[in-house]
């Protein structure tokens, strides 16, 4: 499950030709994204807006931050958001790779922008997951759904386009990926209490 996000500011302003003084990029938060960020995605027209990472649904006391793909279309709380696309631009994300006991911080990214797949309503957005890339699968069993190029984000942006035509586009990215493991500090081991020795007075 993907849950963070890295947004280097000065990339995704080069790439989409943002102004400095543009609203949605003075609203968004920038590096690190959490879920329930404030974050800048990119709307039907094209145009960056602002909305918080992950839906609010009344049974579940957390936001929902992914839609499985291969499943959306049978689920209630994404299915009268399937024409209201949008394309979350980021230039990497985190996952977690379990070692033994130990979990170990991972960031992929590659050289530019990764535009992930997702759905919106009028302040919350939620991204896609699909199966990941072969040459990430030792790090996790999912991976945002990235949408292949320019062609592919111009279909899934196009309101007039019934999502089942596009369902495709939801794949492993095939373009090549970076990978690097952020150091974690250990667990610090357990130990128990000495015990203490009962007074004698």
């Amino acid at each position: 499950m993907c849950s963070r996000l890295d947004n280097q500011r000065d990339v995704v302003m080069q790439h989409f030709d943002i102004d400095d003084g543009n609203p949605s990029a003075l609203a968004a938060k920038w590096g690190e994204i959490f879920p329930t960020d404030p974050t800048l995605i990119v709307g039907p027209d094209r145009r960056t807006i602002v909305r918080r990472w992950g839906l609010v649904a009344e049974w579940s006391n957390r936001p929902i931050i992914n839609a499985r793909s291969e499943e959306v279309t049978s689920k209630r709380s994404f299915r009268p958001l399937l024409q209201n696309r949008c394309l979350i631009p980021v230039t990497g994300y985190y996952e977690w790779r379990v070692d033994g006991e130990r979990k170990v911080k991972t960031k992929i990214n590659t050289n530019g922008i990764l535009p992930i797949a997702g759905l919106m309503t009028s302040d919350r957005f939620v991204l896609f997951t699909c199966a990941p890339s072969p040459a990430i699968t030792h790090i996790h069993d999912r991976m945002p759904a990235i949408l292949a190029d320019e062609d592919a984000i111009t279909d899934w942006l196009d309101p007039n386009t019934d999502f089942a035509k596009l369902q495709p586009l939801l794949m492993p990215y095939a373009k090549p990926l970076s990978f690097t493991e952020l150091d974690q500090p250990p667990r610090p081991a357990r130990t128990r209490p000495e015990p203490r020795q009962a007074s004698l007075f």
